[in-house]
């Protein structure tokens, strides 16, 4: 049973793992972008995520 399931696992494991590293290396590439374009803009990209998260957490105890 457990040789049924293990390539089954392996597979959804893997594409964890590759999804992960290519948000990574995606955001990380993004932030260099805009770091070689302005030095505001890649305060923005670093910022602007960061402050949604914020926003998003106080609106949801004011919710609450």
């Amino acid at each position: 049973m457990f040789f049924l399931l293990y390539p089954i696992l392996q597979s959804i494991s893997a594409h964890i793992v590759n999804f992960f590293f290519g948000s990574v290396l995606f955001g990380a590439g993004a932030i260099a972008y805009a770091c070689l374009q302005s030095l505001s803009a890649c305060i923005a990209t670093i910022l602007g995520p960061i402050i949604i998260v914020i926003v998003g957490l106080f609106s949801a105890l004011f919710l609450l």
